[in-house]
């Protein structure tokens, strides 16, 4: 819970521009050491997918030299959980993004369309999701490439 308030706290200023240029990256910072001690302390939950997934849109969010830290967070949850593939929204959804974090974007989006169609995912947690990625799309000037993924989710 912590590393969320520090991210929305690092990406959501007082001036409420949530552009890149208006990042606090110290404060992005604190929330990946946060997400990933969570993701060490748990690595071997099923669910530790969701700290990891978090990390890596942090990672590729500051960019420069950590977005291949982001790409090999992305890589580990899709080495680890793919084979787990089908079993909820939240993993499903987690996987689809990491294939989208790594930029293959035909793929991520092909990951969506199956499921929503599996889970039907209620309203909330479809739009969970699409925060998360309009956010990442806005802060790392890909909206252009994740518009069809967008449009899946809305």
């Amino acid at each position: 819970m912590l590393a969320a308030q520090y991210k929305r706290r690092a990406i959501f200023n007082k001036a409420k521009k949530n552009s890149s240029a208006n990042i606090n990256k110290k404060l992005l910072e604190r929330s990946i050491c946060l997400y990933l001690e969570a993701f060490r302390i748990d690595n071997e939950a099923f669910e530790a997918y969701y700290p990891a997934i978090n990390a890596a849109y942090l990672y590729k969010i500051i960019g420069g030299g950590e977005t291949g830290r982001g790409n090999r967070l992305a890589l580990y949850i899709l080495d680890v959980w793919e084979n787990f593939k089908g079993n909820d929204w939240w993993l499903d959804s987690s996987l689809s993004e990491a294939k989208l974090l790594l930029e293959e974007y035909r793929d991520a989006e092909e990951y969506f369309i199956e499921a929503l169609k599996k889970h039907n995912p209620p309203r909330f947690e479809k739009k969970a999701t699409l925060t998360q990625i309009e956010l990442y799309s806005k802060l790392t000037n890909k909206e252009r490439e994740v518009d069809k993924i967008v449009n899946l989710l809305k």
